[in-house]
């Protein structure tokens, strides 16, 4: 899910959620065929690393996933990977790889 704060050729505002998110590319395109002209603006949220990672278990693929970031222990050191970059060691080095690429990663 992508957030996007628009802005109107009339000066209003509005908030736009995308459910089933690509690039940020594609979805702005979509996002402004569908008001046709009207759109002066549109600019992606992107929340704020929280303190404490979410992660959620993958039990089809053995792993942990948060937003596009993938984590998952390989010998004694954790690997995760996101679109254009990846990371390993240990927790405080994989913690410290993602809220550094958090932007990427969302």
């Amino acid at each position: 899910m992508h957030n996007y704060n628009l802005t109107f050729t009339d000066g209003k505002r509005s908030r736009c959620i995308v459910m089933e998110p690509k690039t940020e590319a594609e979805d702005s395109a979509g996002i402004a065929s569908i008001f046709c002209g009207r759109l002066a603006g549109i600019e992606r949220i992107i929340p704020d690393c929280p303190e404490k990672l979410p992660w959620k278990r993958d039990p089809s693929s053995g792993c942990w996933r948060l937003h596009r970031f993938t984590l998952r222990k390989d010998g004694a050191q954790w690997v995760v990977e996101w679109p254009g970059g990846s990371a390993a060691g240990g927790k405080d080095e994989v913690s410290a790889a993602v809220r550094e690429n958090w932007n990427e990663g969302c």
